[in-house]
This record gives structure tokens, sequence and C-alpha cells, in this order.
């Protein structure tokens, strides 16, 4: 559950190094078998900072993936900036925008960061939220529509209700 302690901002380098150290566990380990003492260690920091910064390993997950999201925002705006802010006729526009989608595809897509971003929400679904019935949805995966219902997303780890629980005479 996440912390609603007041978290510290600290300083930029240890903060980078935490990040730096939980996206590598994470994704080599995956986030159930690291911990954040081997945070700590891989960062050079101590625990008690990691949870000073951070609060606790799902909010130190979360992030992660926005960090890397920003990284891959930061792509699409300089590639917006390199192929749309010269456009001066309307007869460029179709060339210009098949020049920015040809970069998205190949800087971004094919990136590392966008392919850390996958790992990274592929390996870890987050936990669902108070109320919610089904964690984040997964990305689509390539198959066809009858293999498997629109439905069949994982639900949540939730204690069975009093009339779901299975009687004598079920099991």
């Amino acid at each position: 559950m996440p912390t609603t302690k007041t978290l510290r901002e600290g300083s930029t380098p240890k903060r980078a190094a935490i990040l730096s150290a939980a996206q590598e566990l994470f994704l080599a380990d995956g986030f159930d078998r690291s911990s954040v003492d081997a945070v700590a260690a891989r960062a050079e920091v101590s625990k008690r900072t990691v949870y000073d910064y951070f609060g606790d390993k799902q909010t130190l997950l979360k992030a992660v993936v926005d960090a890397v999201g920003q990284s891959l925002i930061t792509t699409i705006r300089r590639t917006l900036d390199d192929t749309l802010t010269d456009l001066t006729e309307d007869a460029e526009l179709e060339d210009t925008l098949v020049a920015f989608s040809m970069r998205i595809a190949t800087d971004m897509l094919g990136s590392a960061e966008y392919a850390t971003l996958q790992r990274l929400v592929r390996r870890n679904p987050p936990t669902c939220r108070a109320g919610a019935t089904t964690p984040w949805p997964t990305p689509p995966t390539r198959q066809s529509p009858s293999d498997s219902p629109p439905s069949a997303r994982p639900a949540c780890s939730r204690s069975p209700t009093p009339a779901s629980r299975p009687t004598s005479s079920s099991r």
C-alpha cells in the first residue's frame, strides 16, 4: 500500500542512483524478488534513504516507470521539434508527418527506454487500487480474438467474500 508519509526530494545524484539500481534489479530479478535492501546496496545508499525518498517499494516501481516514461516523452518532443517546427507549406505536411512517424518508430519504439518500460510493466503488474477489480490493463498481445475472452485479464488478489467462499459440499 503506498505511503502517506511526506517524502523528501533529497539530492538528485542519490535519487538517480536509487532509480537506476531499482530499474536494474526489477528487470533482472522481478519486482517481488527485489528487496529494498538490495536496491540500497546497489545504489550505495542506506535503506532508510530509499524509504525517505520513495516511501515504499511500490512507489519506487512507479517512480522507475515514470522516469522511463519521461525519457520517452522527451524523445517525442525532440522529434516534434526536429520535424514539425519548420513546416511552412501545407503541401509539405504529408512528407513531414511521414518523417515524424518514421523517427518515432525508429528513435522511440526501437529504443532501450521503450523496451525497458515494456518489460517493467509486463513483469511487474501493479497491485489493485482501492475499489478496483483488475490491475492496470496489460499490453495487448498478438492473438486472435477467439483465443481469449475480453474479460480474461487477471483479477486482483482478494479474500473471497463470504458468499463466494467454497462450501464443504463444493470442495
